[in-house]
């Protein structure tokens, strides 16, 4: 459908829809894993939206383009991307895409070992997320800036960082959310020698995810509660 819709769009000159099109095909190609169909696909609407002018067009590109290069791996790319991204959000005035592209810069910027720099980006992604009052970036956020204080060692920040995710994801009512929260708890109970609470947090996830059938998260919980059974019993 979407590429019967872009030859219409090619035959009627229709250059808006060309460019969105062009981004619809980018998304199919990321989902489906294939990455540089999907940089190739969203390259070709921003060139499209910048010749038209459309700032919001070419700060949407530039994401997904940064969203490919990271997941291709080049965080360099990656990290570029996000920034004209950025620029051009701040131009926009958009704080929900501002939000995004620190969020975005904060992973990049993780995943090459910056850890303080990394949290900088998070905690202004955060305090935007707080300002506009999106309970879904929020969440995103704090469990964000809760595993660059747990790579820094910083257990109680992590805790409480967690806890306020878990919290907002109970907001929402999403459950793989508060999975997930609930499994870092329970990683940060491990560390801190809490074993007892450290397994509570990990049944708790592993009650969701059996909720949502979520197969390998419950092979994978089931697994570590079993580890942490055996190092109690060892005590």
């Amino acid at each position: 459908m979407v590429r019967k819709s872009l030859e219409i769009d090619k035959k009627l000159g229709n250059l808006e829809g060309m460019a969105a099109n062009y981004g619809n095909l980018g998304n199919i190609f990321e989902a489906r894993g294939k990455w540089n169909d999907a940089e190739e696909m969203f390259n070709k609407s921003l060139v499209i939206e910048e010749n038209l002018g459309h700032l919001e067009g070419m700060a949407s590109d530039y994401a997904n383009l940064g969203n490919v290069s990271s997941l291709n791996g080049d965080l360099e790319n990656a990290e570029e991307m996000y920034k004209k991204s950025l620029e051009l959000e701040e131009k926009l005035g958009r704080l929900y895409g501002i939000a995004s592209q620190y969020g975005n810069l904060g992973i990049v910027i993780n995943s090459r070992g910056d850890i303080e720099a990394a949290e900088k980006m998070f905690r202004i992604a955060l305090e935007i997320e707080e300002k506009i009052g999106r309970l879904e970036g929020m969440a995103t956020q704090y469990r964000n800036v809760g595993d660059v204080l747990l790579k820094k060692g910083d257990l109680e920040g992590a805790q409480e960082m967690y806890y306020k995710s878990l919290s907002t994801e109970e907001k929402i009512g999403n459950l793989d959310g508060m999975a997930i929260q609930y499994e870092n708890l329970g990683n940060v109970f491990k560390t801190k020698g809490d074993l007892d609470a450290s397994e509570e947090m990990y049944n708790k996830s592993l009650a969701i995810a059996k909720e949502t059938r979520n197969k390998q998260t419950i092979k994978f919980l089931n697994r570590k509660i079993r580890f942490l059974r055996s190092k109690k019993n060892k005590v």
